[in-house]
């Protein structure tokens, strides 16, 4: 607890008040922040400009033949030095891909289940045996061709 206490201070989102035993810990809100943006000049322009009410903002044309200029994958609504920083927030890092973990860990957890609600059946397949099954599809020798159709009915379902 302390570890990531410690980290969400470093990160700016938590306070520390005091020290030792007698230390406490605040969220930091978006209030404490106001003075801190994440927005340049010109976005907070924007801003400033979209908060104001509808009768104190000029009124613009819609532009048809902006939208008619377009043609996909030849032309773009943003230019090349908007597009890359863009592009670059979009990739993701290898090691940040998730997906590949979270498939072992289902695939571990489809087998293990398999296995045991099977085997509450009477099923004799080992789970080495059940795992060749799911995985490789290859029956155990000397094992009924029910106990297969048991198992992956279990993954099935």
């Amino acid at each position: 607890m302390r570890r990531w206490l410690t980290a969400l201070v470093e990160e700016g989102l938590v306070e520390r008040l005091g020290r030792g035993r007698g230390t406490k810990y605040r969220a930091i809100t978006s209030e404490d922040r106001h003075n801190e943006t994440v927005f340049t000049a010109n976005s907070q322009s924007i801003l400033a400009y979209i908060n104001k009410p509808l009768y104190e903002r000029e009124p613009t044309a819609y532009d048809k033949n902006w939208l008619a200029k377009y043609e996909p994958n030849v032309t773009f609504y943003l230019r090349e030095q908007d597009r890359a920083p863009l592009h670059n927030q979009g990739l993701v890092e290898p090691e940040a891909q998730a997906g590949t973990y979270v498939r072992k860990i289902y695939n571990r957890l489809l087998i293990d289940l398999s296995y045991h609600s099977s085997r509450l059946e009477g099923n004799t397949y080992s789970l080495l045996d059940t795992k060749k099954l799911i995985t490789e599809g290859k029956l155990a020798e000397g094992k009924l061709d029910e106990e297969a159709v048991m198992i992956l009915n279990g993954v099935v379902a």
